[in-house]
């Protein structure tokens, strides 16, 4: 039960730290003339991180806890949180890309898609 608090603590204060930075006026993703300040977007990248890994792994745990395992049981943590941090390495490369440029997130997403059929299908 604390595994699942701590993943939704995270998730939450992860939100909450994105949303505070994206109300500063001086926070901003580009210099002023024009480059990527990349301290500031690996800051937004590892927010975004932490809150798919948050959200990922406490829907993977409960999705275990309530298919496959009873009420009284608790399944381990280690499947979901290694797909959550899996998933989230994969939603924050994708952003990275979109921010260097490389490939639009409407591509990403496809291409996201297809790493995920492949993932699944030869998973079984």
């Amino acid at each position: 039960m604390k595994y699942l608090l701590v993943q939704i603590l995270i998730a939450i204060v992860s939100v909450t730290f994105l949303y505070y930075l994206s109300t500063l006026d001086y926070f901003l993703p580009t210099n002023p003339d024009g480059t990527v300040n990349w301290y500031n977007v690996t800051v937004v990248l590892f927010g975004i991180f932490m809150f798919f890994e948050g959200l990922i792994a406490t829907i993977v745990y409960l999705l275990q806890k309530f298919m496959a395992f009873g009420w009284k049981e608790f399944p381990g943590r280690k499947l979901s949180l290694n797909s959550g941090i899996i998933f989230s390495l994969i939603i924050v490369a994708l952003i990275l890309l979109n921010v260097i440029g490389l490939v639009t997130l409407s591509w990403g997403v496809v291409i996201f898609g297809v790493i995920l059929l492949l993932a699944i299908l030869f998973y079984f």
